[in-house]
C-alpha cells in the first residue's frame, strides 16, 4: 500500500516489517497510528465480521484462478500461472488489511522463478532470463533508493512492484513499462474515486496490490 503521507515506515521495517507487511505485523496493535489518522480500519472492520473475511477470500481466490488462466495463453508461459495467482492474492490481502503475507510473496517467488528456468530451457530463450533477472535487479535498486529517500512509500510496495514485473520483463521491456504506467493510472483513479466517494472519511493507507494487478494483467497482454 502506499501511504499519503507515512513517517513511520522506516522504524517499522527496522524492527521486521512495515505497515503493508502481515509477518512481521501479526502481533502489533490493530491500529497503526499516522500523522492523520489510523491507517488499518479496514483490518478491524474485518476482524469484526469473519464471515465478510471469508467470502473476500473466495472471491480474491476466484479472481486468482481468473489471472493466471489469463495470463498462461496470452503469454505462453508456465511463470504466468504462479505470478497471476500470486499477485492476486497478495493484492486482495491488501486491498482488504492493508497488509499481505511475506510468506506467500516467498513461495510465489520462488515458483516463478522456477517456471521462468523452465520456460527458458523448453523455449531456449536465456537471454530473456538474463534480461529479466537484470532488470529486476536494476528496478530493486531504483525501487529502495526511492523508499529510502520517499516517506509516502512503504516497503511492501517495493516487493509488491519487483514481484510484478518479473514476467512481464521477461516477456518485454514494453511489457514491464505498461505493467507500472497502467498501474500508475490505477492507483491513481483509485485515489480519486475514493476522494469523491469518502472526501475527508477515507483512510490515508492506499493498497497498490490491486493496481499493480490490473497493470500486469495490461502488460501481458500488451506485450
Amino acid at each position: 500500500m502506499i501511504v499519503w503521507p507515512i513517517t513511520q515506515h522506516r522504524t517499522e521495517f527496522s524492527a521486521g516489517g512495515t505497515g503493508a507487511l502481515a509477518d512481521a505485523c501479526l502481533d502489533s496493535l490493530p491500529g497503526v497510528a499516522s500523522p492523520i489518522g489510523v491507517t488499518t480500519m479496514i483490518v478491524d472492520s474485518a476482524a469484526a465480521r469473519p464471515g465478510h473475511v471469508n467470502l473476500r477470500v473466495v472471491v480474491w481466490l476466484a479472481i486468482a484462478g481468473c489471472t493466471a488462466t489469463i495470463g498462461w495463453p496470452a503469454t505462453g508461459l508456465l511463470a504466468a500461472i504462479p505470478a497471476g495467482a500470486g499477485l492476486a492474492a497478495l493484492a486482495g490481502s491488501d486491498l482488504t488489511t492493508h497488509r499481505f503475507s511475506l510468506s506467500a510473496l516467498r513461495a510465489s517467488s520462488a515458483l516463478v522463478g522456477l517456471a521462468l528456468v523452465a520456460d527458458s530451457a523448453l523455449n531456449r530463450s536465456w537471454e530473456q532470463l538474463l534480461v529479466a533477472a537484470i532488470g529486476v535487479a536494476l528496478i530493486s535498486i531504483l525501487l529502495v533508493l526511492a523508499w529510502l529517500s520517499t516517506p509516502g512509500v512503504a516497503f511492501g510496495d517495493v516487493l509488491l512492484v519487483v514481484f510484478a514485473v518479473g514476467v512481464p520483463l521477461y516477456l518485454s521491456t514494453t511489457a514491464a513499462a505498461v505493467t507500472l504506467v497502467a498501474a500508475l493510472i490505477g492507483a491513481t483513479v483509485y485515489v480519486g474515486a475514493r476522494a469523491a466517494w469518502l472526501g475527508r472519511a477515507r483512510s490515508s493507507a492506499v493498497p497498490l496490490g490491486p493496481a499493480l494487478l490490473a497493470g500486469w494483467a495490461c502488460g501481458v497482454v500488451a506485450r
